[in-house]
């Protein structure tokens, strides 16, 4: 629902976003609510995180957007060129950084910085384009506050004793091994497949399904197949046009999604990594 005010000399307009039609008044999603609302009042000053406005129960009073976000975009069919997929994944990564910047709650032995808030649902439809144009962060519904172990000085990090959105967007911890401690390298996989989505133009391991016999295909459900893939040791293929490509954004932006999605997620970069691996493609491309 949008409501129009005025704001001085001029109309604004805001979003009203209810409890779903087919979602019941339940204790656990009156904590996702308040989460989603502490998350976005805390980064209300951050440019690439959505605005809110006010917050009660089961509704929130959000900025409204253009009707856009990233799963929109992908359906258009547009061939993307490598710069403009740069651009993108640079902004939607800036954005993260911010979200796992927020009140550090202290350090480690080793000057670590703890990160206090875990989106845990970085996927395509999340990521929305505002009315000014730029990309912005919404819906921390998922979002984990992260504790933080004052003895040992380290996070305590979070369990999830089952899949978060879309199950071919989980990184292969959440997917096959439900007692893992989970970390905030799960919304670093989610940049990964985002990436890989925008190279591909298709979803994360559908290459795969695509090869499986008809004997595999018959015995598996769609879900149990792509939990398989993702626990497996073998990362996701590339189609042989990507793989082969000597554009230079694109082995950079190959290189930064194959550490995204990297298995272990020590061995992921942080989002500030991230950012500052792009952004250093990007100053490298303006200085051609």
């Amino acid at each position: 629902r949008v409501r129009r005010y005025t704001s001085g000399n001029a109309f604004e307009e805001t979003a009203l976003k209810v409890l779903r039609i087919d979602r019941e008044f339940e204790q656990l999603i009156y904590d996702n609510q308040r989460v989603d609302a502490l998350a976005s009042e805390r980064l209300s000053s951050a440019p690439d995180i959505m605005d809110i406005y006010g917050f009660c129960g089961m509704s929130a009073l959000n900025e409204l957007s253009s009707g856009l976000d990233i799963r929109k975009l992908l359906k258009k069919n547009w061939i993307w060129q490598p710069r403009e997929i740069q651009e993108i994944i640079l902004q939607a990564s800036t954005s993260l950084a911010r979200v796992h910047s927020i009140d550090f709650g202290g350090s480690s032995k080793n000057g670590t910085k703890n990160v206090m808030l875990v989106h845990n649902d970085i996927t395509h439809n999340n990521y929305v384009v505002s009315r000014s144009g730029r990309l912005k962060l919404s819906d921390f519904n998922l979002g984990i506050l992260v504790r933080w172990n004052i003895t040992s000085k380290k996070s305590c990090g979070f369990h999830r004793f089952g899949a978060a959105g879309a199950i071919n967007v989980n990184s292969p911890p959440e997917s096959g091994f439900r007692n893992t401690t989970l970390s905030e390298k799960v919304d670093i996989y989610g940049i990964g497949t985002l990436l890989f989505q925008f190279l591909t133009s298709h979803r994360l391991y559908e290459e795969e399904l695509g090869m499986m016999s008809s004997y595999e295909k018959g015995v598996e459900n769609e879900e149990a197949k792509v939990v398989r893939l993702i626990t497996s040791p073998a990362r996701p293929l590339l189609p042989k046009e990507i793989e082969k490509s000597d554009d230079a954004t694109i082995i950079g932006l190959k290189r930064i999604m194959r550490r995204c999605l990297q298995y272990n997620a020590a061995d992921r970069p942080t989002a500030q990594e991230l950012v500052n691996l792009l952004d250093a493609m990007y100053q490298s491309r303006e200085q051609q």
